[in-house]
């Protein structure tokens, strides 16, 4: 029977539990894409209000720019939700079965 509590181990004997190397990937996923969608509003923003004032155009009071980077963050929005439910795997917390290697 293994002892939990002794620290006598080699670390390079430690399986990688698959959990997280799931969470690692899906989380470097998710930053990078909530980085692009950042960027993406700045982008959009900075574009549509490259311009004097006067020259803008308005949409119910609210400036083109605006309005632009409102909706881009929409469908940021909407693009992250559908990622999420279609890509993203839910693995059990619990402790994974010795046998199996497979979560319970």
């Amino acid at each position: 029977m293994k002892d939990l509590n002794s620290r006598d181990y080699d670390v390079n004997e430690i399986d990688e539990d698959r959990r997280f190397v799931n969470a690692r990937k899906e989380t470097l996923f998710a930053q990078i894409f909530f980085s692009a969608a950042i960027f993406a509003v700045i982008g959009v923003a900075f574009i549509a209000g490259n311009q004097n004032p006067r020259d803008m155009t308005y949409f119910f009071a609210w400036p083109a720019w605006y309005v632009a980077g409102v909706v881009t963050a929409l469908i940021a929005i909407v693009i992250g939700l559908v990622w999420l439910k279609k890509g993203f795997k839910m693995d059990s917390l619990g402790a994974l079965d010795d046998d199996k290697g497979a979560a319970k």
